[in-house]
């Protein structure tokens, strides 16, 4: 009876935990403070957001970057003294200033604050002296000079703290903490892509100059499903590669007609048409090999949409729908 009472105790006091956050979230929200997912953290000036992806490219940056992580993408929230926050978002399609503070919730979230708080307007200024410039996205994702007109978001959050005297949260990779990996070797020999240079979004999680203050998992399942196929995929691929020593067959039908459009300047705006041409049809063929699987994974999915999944079934699914498709999208090395 005593350890029932007890169990009650525990339940009541987490609901009432729970219910409190919430209340303060929407109190928060209502006085126009944004508010980090889940909690009644009031957003501050210099704090960076990580977050998952549900793309290949993604989960290939996630895996492959310096270091590895969980998260593959960064974003800066910064609040001018009389002015309201917004958070800073550039992707490949340019600087994204979000005034309404909206967030994929499907993701994981992590909120990292500064541990000394930026000077008053700094990270605005910083700012806008970025803007004003030509910027636009490299695909080679190389840690930007602060003269530098190419970035990535981990970069350009770099640049915009080094422009305003702080720390930089995403400084480049020493030489002693890269250990090349047999998948470093095969992307510059065949992508021409030095994964060494990439810094990590993660990289930020080993910084003393700033803080890990919460996170944020989506609780359905459902929403994770994109994301927990995406790293799966990613994870077979380099077996394949790395230890099965295969090596991805020549792009099907579809994929060649993607390649030979963006080749000929036919596709304004698509993520292949951006990359170099010299990556373009391994990456078609990675995408493609992707697509597939991810949509008999998420097919099986609806079909038993009565089962209570868990994030364990859907990466031993991913896997095996994978190794179904394996020799049809790779084959063996002529080198092994």
């Amino acid at each position: 009876m005593v350890g029932t009472m007890h169990k009650w105790a525990a339940f009541l006091a987490a609901l009432f935990f729970c219910g409190s956050v919430l209340a303060d979230q929407r109190v928060l929200e209502q006085s126009g403070v944004h508010v980090f997912p889940g909690s009644s953290i009031a957003m501050r000036d210099g704090d960076i957001i990580l977050n998952t992806s549900a793309s290949i490219l993604g989960a290939l940056n996630s895996q492959y970057g310096f270091p590895r992580g969980r998260y593959s993408h960064a974003m800066v929230y910064v609040k001018g003294a009389d002015a309201a926050g917004v958070l800073l978002n550039y992707e490949d399609d340019g600087l994204e200033e979000r005034q309404d503070f909206k967030l994929n919730l499907s993701n994981e979230l992590a909120l990292i604050r500064p541990r000394r708080a930026p000077p008053p307007d700094a990270l605005i200024a910083a700012m806008k002296q970025l803007k004003a410039r030509p910027l636009q996205f490299d695909y080679e994702l190389r840690w930007p000079s602060l003269e530098s007109n190419t970035t990535y978001c981990a970069g350009f959050i770099s640049q915009l703290y080094r422009m305003a005297g702080l720390p930089d949260p995403f400084p480049p990779n020493g030489v002693d903490e890269v250990t090349e990996r047999y998948m470093e070797r095969w992307a510059m020999e065949n992508l021409g892509f030095d994964i060494k240079q990439t810094v990590s979004p993660n990289k930020i999680l080993t910084s003393t100059d700033y803080e890990l203050v919460a996170v944020y998992i989506p609780e359905d399942i459902k929403s994770s499903v994109p994301r927990i196929i995406a790293r799966t995929v990613t994870r077979k691929m380099q077996g394949y590669i790395e230890h099965d020593h295969m090596q991805p067959t020549p792009p099907g039908a579809g994929s060649q007609l993607l390649i030979s459009m963006a080749n000929l300047g036919m596709m304004d705006k698509n993520i292949l048409a951006m990359m170099p041409e010299k990556r373009r049809k391994p990456l078609a063929h990675l995408f493609e090999f992707f697509s597939v699987v991810k949509a008999r994974v998420e097919r099986h999915l609806r079909l038993h949409n009565d089962v209570a999944w868990k994030e364990q079934d859907v990466e031993e699914i991913t896997a095996v729908v994978a190794d179904q498709y394996r020799d049809r999208f790779f084959t063996k090395s002529a080198t092994h």
